[in-house]
């Protein structure tokens, strides 16, 4: 069951902050000096999703030992592991990829001497926190899109539909009065003295009067 909640655990997280901290926690039973969490460089994403490879330059984005999780984000070169500073203790040093459905993120190195005591749930730990980032990583896509298409259909200064939202409505609205008699009708309104506002106040002023009239009939509206 302890599996099953860390999991859950790590699912629950909203960042890559919260996500190494809980990941700590989980860990901290268990003998260990240090593990290393390496992604593929941003930059070169593509590279790693093209090849199923990690990337020329990797990204140490934290250190997470028992006492503490120290976040960070240093570039690297892949073919030394990690950093330099990083590699003056001779103990042993076991990696594991960080790989969630066909995409390459990175790679996490634990540092310890008792691997066998740790092999098992150290398995179980990477392939959580890896299942982890990839959902914080749609989650963001996913919201990133969402935002662009309200964008797409949102007057950027009044934050009302513009016209691709309006027609768009209309069409729904005259295709439900085809369909089913729903009757609709068009309002249209025109601002009075908008020119002399700007002119007086300058467009600032008069976009201030374009927001403020535009909520106030949003909020007249059910």
């Amino acid at each position: 069951y302890r599996n099953v909640h860390m999991n859950a655990d790590f699912e629950n997280t909203n960042s890559f902050e919260e996500l190494a901290e809980c990941a700590r926690r989980y860990i901290t039973m268990y003998s260990y000096k240090a593990i290393y969490i390496c992604s593929c460089d941003d930059e070169n994403i593509e590279e790693a999703a093209e090849n199923g490879i990690y990337t020329e330059n990797m990204i140490l984005r934290a250190v997470i030992t028992p006492q503490e999780t120290t976040i960070l984000n240093k570039r690297f070169k892949r073919t030394e592991l990690l950093p330099e500073e990083y590699l003056t203790n001779k103990m042993p040093l076991y990696v594991a990829a960080l790989h969630a459905r066909d995409d390459c993120m990175g790679y996490v190195a634990l540092q310890t001497e008792e691997i066998a005591e740790l092999k098992f749930f150290f398995q179980i730990w990477t392939l959580g926190f890896a299942n982890a980032i990839d959902r914080q990583r749609m989650y963001h896509e996913n919201r990133a899109l969402l935002e662009m298409r309200l964008q797409y259909n949102r007057d950027e200064l009044t934050g009302i539909g513009n016209r691709r939202e309006i027609e768009k409505i209309l069409r729904n609205r005259h295709q439900r009065f085809r369909t089913y008699g729903e009757g609709f009708c068009v309002v249209s309104i025109d601002m009075d003295g908008l020119k002399q506002i700007n002119d007086t106040y300058g467009h600032a002023g008069g976009d201030q009067v374009l927001i403020r009239e535009a909520r106030t009939l949003k909020d007249s509206l059910r």
